[in-house]
């Protein structure tokens, strides 16, 4: 207790006055370091919102609007492709990113929140089918909707507390409210960095008033020598271990303090320990210039640009806070953040320059990070629409006419989705968008404006050099296509441009007008594209399955008897020749490994091989010259009972044209060799048929079939 109250007596004072001057100081720089502490914290949590809200505008530009208006809100959007689309770009977003726990995006209906989407698996305990009422949804959830503005809050439901952001999504054109994303952050992960640069404004706060203490002990030490000379070695102790103390201080600082001359290599006089793992030099090889100056070490970019800093601070006799580059002693780049000020003397020159320097490496990489995911589509990395909306503000003036767009359409990317999987649907576009970026200029925009749709922006281009590089992407898809083995991966795009010529002329009429053109190309290309690719994807279901082209062709001439007795009509013959010919399509998209395995089918690839009704429905719901059979396609695998499948339909429910597609092909591959089994005999097959008449199959067409075709064709 004497010890203590002799270090107080000799950092504030012996007398009444120094002591008041001390203790009103020390309050002083106490509110000034709770203060700085407080706005820290204050700004910290401003900057968490701006990023969070900058962020979410990001992402919630990866999202079309036209696949959210083509949702009905209900789990009928599981097989839509639009939200296949939707739900991986939230899981994608939520990957991206450690603080995010989860993504969504909700509609109002009838003051009521449904999900569209969420970021969890389907396996997941939270989550959230398409149409699923978001029941514990308050007032301020709902907000965005009647005011269209973004919104953070705090909120606590079921599956904890939250700080969510939701931001509304609108159509660009006419600005209506379509739906609300939303992202949600833990406590923890939203308060991480404001805590982390509190605590270090804390720990530098509590450094300065260390600092203050320190000070004061010294200049107080230093006065009691003077007056009393009789305890010098006593004092010096003190002063010794005061400056021990002082170095620790310095040592511990984030970062290098440092002391150097007004001078072009900022000589140093003094750097703290910090100056090598900052640096990668020693402390020593900078004082005085030793081994290297500390100009040397600023990248060359920053060098001038800095010293000028300093020249306008020291003018004004200010302080200097700057980010700039250097480069340490094992060639890295990184990034630091200087606050330092001048020393004058009493003549008013320069006697010296202090501050302290940090590394800020980690908070610009983050940055760039945030800027990259700003500006550039997540799948194929070339610019997005809301870049491509900057620069065509940019570029819309007179100093940079002529300037020409084309518009590009990828063909059948929807019919490669239901065929073959989005995974092969997304290599397209990016093979797409890797042609478009080598067929662009230093100064052309090429984004990603749409699903599989492209735009370019070409300043200074004629319509002849337009032309001319709309027909440089095409040769590339060409000779891209020619290296193919399969055609149903082949690149097509419709290209279209125009140009604007004039200041007077509007940009968005002549985006139009390169719109228009594609759309005429595509209306002349979108039929042949379909046909080539589903030819090749024909192909490949013969090549992956035992199923022969053969097999397709005696199935269309049964079924086609069955139809003449049954009288059907012209256009019902035609439909049924199309549902034998493509019955099996969808096995297109089953596992090689599923399809021709010798033995058995276990469970789970049951499961696999029934999704192939689903999948031949979607795909010929995907071209226009096969809508019509689509349902017959849907439903060849229902049975008579109502145990068959996808949707375990009964009797007279069935289409008329699955029932008789679904008996003969039945008949056809009992009569034929398989890798699991040999064939039947037609007297075997015949009577398996008839034994199950009236369970699997249809009693009056089995009747028609067993009776009448095959006495036809056999008797």
């Amino acid at each position: 207790m004497t010890k203590f109250k002799t270090l107080i007596s000799n950092t504030a004072g012996h007398t009444a006055k120094s002591r008041l001057i001390f203790l009103v100081s020390f309050i002083f720089l106490l509110l000034i370091c709770m203060i700085s502490v407080s706005t820290v914290w204050y700004l910290s949590m401003e900057q968490k919102e701006e990023e969070a809200l900058r962020m979410t505008e990001v992402a919630k530009a990866g999202f079309s609007e036209a696949d959210l208006r083509k949702l009905d809100y209900n789990k009928s959007d599981l097989l839509k492709r639009e939200y296949i689309e939707v739900k991986e770009g939230l899981q994608q977003i939520v990957a991206a990113s450690e603080d995010i726990r989860f993504a969504y995006i909700f509609a109002m209906r009838d003051d009521r929140l449904y999900f569209a989407a969420d970021s969890e698996p389907e396996s997941a305990e939270n989550y959230s089918p398409p149409g699923q009422e978001y029941t514990e949804a308050g007032a301020e959830d709902k907000q965005p909707f009647y005011d269209g503005k973004p919104i953070i809050l705090k909120s606590k439901d079921r599956w904890g507390t939250w700080i969510s952001v939701l931001s509304p999504m609108r159509d660009s054109v006419t600005g209506e409210l379509i739906a609300v994303f939303g992202v949600d952050y833990t406590e923890t992960a939203w308060y991480r960095q404001a805590m982390r640069n509190t605590i270090q404004a804390g720990v530098i706060a509590a450094s300065l008033l260390f600092v203050f203490l320190s000070l004061s002990y010294v200049f107080r030490s230093n006065f009691l020598i003077r007056r009393e000379q009789s305890k010098h070695f006593e004092t010096n102790s003190k002063l010794h271990e005061n400056e021990r103390s002082f170095s620790l201080l310095l040592s511990n600082l984030p970062g290098m303090a440092y002391r150097c001359k007004y001078d072009v290599h900022w000589t140093m006089l003094f750097v703290s320990e910090g100056c090598l793992d900052l640096t990668g030099y020693s402390a020593s090889s900078l004082v005085n210039n030793r081994d290297v100056t500390y100009s040397d070490i600023i990248s060359p970019r920053f060098r001038d640009v800095l010293w000028e800093k300093w020249i306008h601070v020291i003018e004004e006799k200010g302080k200097l806070a700057e980010e700039y580059e250097i480069i340490t002693a094992s060639g890295e780049a990184r990034w630091v953040f200087e606050q330092g000020q001048a020393i004058f003397e009493s003549d008013g020159s320069v006697s010296a320059l202090e501050g302290l320097i940090i590394d800020i490496t980690d908070r610009k990489r983050k940055e760039d990070e945030i800027q990259y995911l700003n500006n550039h589509d997540f799948l194929t990395g070339i610019y997005n629409r809301r870049f491509l909306e900057l620069m065509k503000v940019r570029m819309d003036r007179g100093d940079f006419l002529p300037l020409s767009v084309i518009i590009g359409d990828i063909n059948g990317v929807k019919l490669v989705n239901d065929a073959l999987g989005h995974a092969e649907g997304d290599k397209l576009i990016i093979e797409t968008a890797k042609i478009i970026q080598k067929c662009t200029r230093e100064n052309d925009i090429a984004a990603r404006t749409g699903g599989d749709e492209f735009t370019i922006l070409l300043p200074f281009t004629d319509k002849e050099t337009a032309s001319d590089r709309m027909s440089l992407i095409r040769e590339e898809c060409e000779r891209y296509n020619r290296k193919l083995f399969n055609e149903a991966y082949s690149l097509n795009i419709s290209l279209g441009f125009a140009t604007k010529e004039k200041a007077e002329e509007n940009l968005d009429n002549t985006i139009k007008l390169a719109e228009d053109f594609m759309y005429k190309r595509k209306l002349l290309e979108h039929k042949s594209s379909h046909s080539v690719i589903l030819s090749s994807i024909k192909a490949t279901m013969h090549e992956k399955s035992h199923e022969t082209q053969e097999h397709a062709e005696r199935l269309t001439y049964l079924a086609k008897e069955i139809g003449r007795k049954l009288k059907l009509t012209q256009l019902q013959m035609d439909e049924l020749e199309l549902v034998a010919m493509l019955h099996d399509i969808g096995k297109v998209g089953v596992d090689d490994r599923i399809l021709n395995k010798p033995g058995k089918l276990n469970d789970e690839e049951w499961v696999e091989m029934k999704k192939h009704s689903e999948i031949g429905y979607r795909i010929a719901m995907s071209s226009p010259d096969l809508v019509a059979v689509a349902d017959f396609i849907l439903y060849l695998h229902e049975r008579w009972d109502g145990r068959g499948y996808p949707q375990g339909i009964a009797g007279e429910e069935i289409p008329l044209l699955s029932r008789i597609v679904s008996v003969v092909d039945a008949y056809d591959a009992m009569t034929e060799n398989r890798p699991y089994r040999k064939a039947m005999s037609e007297e075997e097959a015949s009577a398996e048929i008839r034994r199950n008449a009236g369970i699997q199959f249809d009693p009056k067409i089995v009747k028609v079939f067993l009776d009448k075709v095959l006495n036809v064709k056999y008797g």
